[in-house]
C-alpha cells in the first residue's frame, strides 16, 4: 500500500522506489520490543539500566537482520521511523527508556550513530556496519549489565573494573568474527575499551561503532 502511494500520489512520487512496506515491516518488531520492554519493567524488579540494555540487544539484533533485506536508503527511512519513535516515547516518558540512575542521551545516539553509519557504509561496507552495530549489541551491552549489577563503580566515571573487563572480552569476541590476527583483535579490543571507560552521558553508543568501524577498516 505504501509503495503504491509513494509512486502514485502526486508530490510523493519522489519516494518512489523506496520499498516502504518492508521498512514498515522492520518498524514494527521495534516498536513491539519497546512496548515489552515497558511491560517487564512495570511486571519485574530488574535496574532500568538492564532494561534499556535489553531494548539495544533487541533493536541490534533487528537491525542486524535487516540489513540482509534493506537497501541504504530505506535503512535510513527506517532510522527516521525509529527517531521518530524515541520522540514519542521520551514526551510520554517511558520509563524503562529513560528513567535510568545516570543521566544519558544514550537512545538518541544509538539511532544516530547506526543513520551514519548506514549512510556510509551500506551497501558496499556492510561488514563494518554490522561490526559497529555488534559492538553495541554484545559487549557495550554486557558490560553495562553485569558491571551494574556485580562490578564497584567507580567515582566519577559511573563505570566498573568489571564492566570494562567484560566489555574487552566481548569485543575480541565479537572482533574475531571478522578478522583472526590476534594483534589487530587485541588492539581494537584495547583502544574501544579505552573509549568505552572514559565515554560519558551515553556518548559511548555514538564513539564506539563508529571507532570500531574505523579501525576494522584501517587495521585489516
Amino acid at each position: 500500500m505504501f509503495n503504491y502511494l509513494s509512486c502514485a500520489v502526486p508530490g510523493l512520487n519522489v519516494y518512489c522506489g523506496i520499498n516502504f512496506d518492508l521498512v514498515f515491516f522492520w518498524m514494527l518488531p521495534l516498536l513491539v520490543v519497546l512496548v515489552a520492554n515497558e511491560v517487564l519493567d512495570k511486571t519485574t524488579n530488574l535496574p532500568r539500566e538492564v532494561h534499556r540494555k535489553i531494548g539495544h540487544v533487541a533493536s541490534g539484533i533487528l537491525l542486524l537482520t535487516a540489513s540482509f533485506y534493506l537497501a541504504q536508503i530505506e535503512m535510513l527511512v527506517l532510522c527516521i521511523g525509529l527517531l521518530l519513535s524515541i520522540t514519542i516515547t521520551k514526551s510520554i516518558k517511558l520509563k524503562s527508556v529513560y528513567e535510568v540512575e545516570r543521566y544519558t542521551h544514550g537512545t538518541l545516539y544509538y539511532v544516530v550513530v547506526v543513520s551514519v553509519m548506514a549512510y556510509f557504509w551500506m551497501p558496499d561496507q556492510l561488514d563494518l556496519f554490522r561490526y559497529g552495530i555488534l559492538i553495541l549489541t554484545v559487549p557495550d551491552a554486557l558490560a553495562a549489565v553485569i558491571g551494574s549489577r556485580w562490578g564497584k563503580q567507580l567515582p566519577h566515571w559511573n563505570k566498573s573494573v568489571l564492566g570494562s573487563c567484560v566489555f574487552f572480552i566481548g569485543t575480541i569476541a565479537v572482533t574475531l568474527l571478522f578478522t583472526q590476527v590476534w594483534w589487530t583483535v587485541l588492539l581494537i579490543a584495547v583502544i574501544l575499551t579505552i573509549i568505552e571507560f572514559f565515554s560519558q552521558w551515553g556518548i559511548d553508543n555514538l564513539l564506539l561503532p563508529i571507532s570500531g568501524g574505523l579501525l576494522l577498516l584501517f587495521l585489516i
